[in-house]
C-alpha cells in the first residue's frame, strides 16, 4: 500500500507541470457575507440567519449587528424568531431550565425534576427546527459567489409601532 502511494506521488511529481497557487485562484470563489443590523433604538431581536452552509441564531440588541460567512452561496434567509413581547417569558424559561440543570449536576434534583429536564432538553432540537420554519418577519434571496468579488447581503430590522402594538419590518439587499 505504501509502495503504491509513493509510486503515485513520484508519477505525479514527474508528470506535473509547474503551477502556482495564484493560478488556482480562478477556481476558488470568494466567500459571501450576510450582515444583519437592528436599527431599533430600544428593542432586542432574536434572529435566524440561514444559508446552505451556515445557521446562526444571534440576539441583536438595540442598534446591534451580526454577521455570518457563507462559502457555498445559494439561498439565504434572515428571519426574526422572537419578538420583544415573548422575550421576557423565554428568558424566564431558560433560567428555570438552567436551575434544573444545576440541580441535576449537583445531585439534588428529584425524579419529577429529572423527568422535566429530560423532556425540556429533548425538545430543544424541535424548537430550533420550529424557529427555522415558523411564519415570521423576514426576507430571503440568493447569494451568488464569484471569483472576482466577495458577495454581500445586508439586512436591516426595524421595530415599527402602530396603535400601541408593534411588529418587525425586515429588508434585504445584496451586491
Amino acid at each position: 500500500m505504501i509502495r503504491a502511494l509513493v509510486a503515485l506521488m513520484l508519477l505525479t511529481a514527474l508528470t506535473a507541470e509547474e503551477c502556482t497557487l495564484g493560478e488556482l485562484g480562478g477556481v476558488v470563489n470568494k466567500p459571501g457575507a450576510i450582515t444583519v443590523y437592528n436599527t431599533s433604538a430600544d428593542q432586542v431581536a432574536v434572529i435566524a440567519i440561514l444559508a446552505d452552509d451556515v445557521k446562526s441564531y444571534p440576539t441583536l440588541g438595540p442598534n446591534g449587528s451580526a454577521s455570518v460567512t457563507t462559502n457555498v452561496g445559494g439561498k439565504y434567509e434572515v428571519r426574526v424568531v422572537m419578538t420583544p413581547e415573548n422575550a421576557a417569558a423565554y428568558r424566564a424559561e431558560l433560567k428555570s431550565l438552567r436551575a434544573l440543570v444545576e440541580k441535576a449536576v449537583d445531585g439534588t434534583a428529584d425524579p419529577a425534576e429529572k423527568a422535566r429536564l429530560f423532556v425540556d432538553l429533548a425538545g430543544i432540537q424541535a424548537a430550533i427546527r420550529g424557529l427555522e420554519t415558523q411564519n415570521a418577519a423576514g426576507c430571503s434571496g440568493k447569494i451568488k459567489l464569484s471569483t472576482e468579488e466577495a458577495a454581500t447581503v445586508v439586512a436591516s430590522l426595524a421595530w415599527l409601532t402602530t396603535s400601541g402594538s408593534g411588529f418587525w419590518d425586515v429588508s434585504c439587499g445584496s451586491n
